[in-house]
């Protein structure tokens, strides 16, 4: 009965361990983006509220990201200020970190035998790109529309070739 249960008992922690690893290394869709985060606090519910806030905060700093690289981009190849290209991807940054991505669902959770949740939220790439013109939008006013339309295209061009894993957010 004992070698039952401790075998039953192993059988099932590789299973689930087998279960996390694949989605841990397993690639989102094209269309999405992924945030993965972990928690471990004294509360299950608080573990699992603060998962869920770290793969959201991954999907907002994968954003951030790539508006740092289109804004890098555009200040090469643009005859603007760099103070201004600067002041727009701060702007930007800044508005995507406080952003609540709206639509962002959680797609998977797990549980560690040591009591570590974890969370996969997924977020639709039209749904980033709908935040990131609104943003750009207010900054046309101030910065001209020519910066916020080539930027926008070139967040776009970034958002198509971004289908790489997630990285957890500890």
């Amino acid at each position: 009965m004992k070698i039952k249960c401790v075998l039953l008992f192993c059988m099932a922690l590789l299973t689930s361990c087998q279960s996390k690893v694949d989605w841990l290394n397993a690639r989102p869709p094209q269309d999405v983006l992924w945030g993965i985060g972990r928690a471990n606090m004294n509360s299950s519910t608080m573990s699992m509220t603060i998962a869920q806030t770290r793969a959201r905060a991954s999907i907002a700093r994968q954003l951030a990201e790539n508006i740092d690289s289109v804004f890098t981009e555009y200040g090469h190849n643009a005859d603007t200020e760099a103070v201004s290209i600067g002041s727009i991807n701060e702007y930007v940054r800044q508005s995507i970190i406080r952003a609540d991505l709206s639509g962002a669902k959680i797609i998977s959770t797990w549980q560690d035998p040591d009591g570590t949740f974890w969370c996969v939220v997924e977020y639709r790439k039209s749904d980033a790109r709908d935040m990131i013109s609104v943003i750009l939008h207010e900054q046309e006013e101030r910065h001209g529309e020519f910066i916020a339309q080539h930027a926008m295209r070139l967040f776009d061009a970034h958002l198509a070739g971004n289908n790489r894993p997630p990285v957890v957010d500890r």
